[in-house]
């Protein structure tokens, strides 16, 4: 996909559904930047991506004349506060009327954790805990 952040500026949307509430989830997607042929000047291009109410900026990169920046990948990691939020992705360029490109490909997504998982885990080892010195107090008492 490719976004001119410079004119006519619109934002590319997905809305995702099925997420966990304070969920965190891996945004990860590759972007360069590039420049219409014929056209000429030093150029700038990024993506801000959000999801719900939070937002990151992926790092600018700066275009020679013409030229391409080649690709870098991105990941940012967004914590979910519904079970539906709205993806979005809005290309930043620099300067108006040079149409720099904001291209955008790969993109994913990925749930880091479960809500919930890291107190069952937690909740696991120390009844492990117990049980290991419950069986040791035993021991100690057969032994006596």
């Amino acid at each position: 996909m490719g976004a001119d952040g410079a004119y006519e500026v619109g934002a590319i949307t997905q809305t995702l559904t099925g997420l966990y509430v304070n969920g965190t989830y891996a945004i990860t997607f590759w972007y360069a930047g590039a420049q219409q042929d014929a056209y000429t000047g030093v150029n700038t291009e990024t993506w801000s991506v959000s999801l719900g109410s939070q937002s990151f900026t992926a790092p600018v990169l700066n275009n020679a004349s013409g030229g391409f920046t080649g690709w870098y990948q991105e990941t940012f990691d967004f914590t979910a506060t519904s079970t539906s939020e709205v993806l979005s992705f809005l290309a930043v360029g620099t300067p108006s009327g040079e149409p720099p490109f904001t291209l955008l490909s790969g993109v994913s997504g990925q749930q880091i954790d479960e809500p919930g998982s890291s107190a069952l885990l937690l909740a696991s080892f120390f009844g492990l805990c117990m049980l290991v010195r419950r069986g040791r107090a035993r021991m100690a008492g057969v032994v006596a």
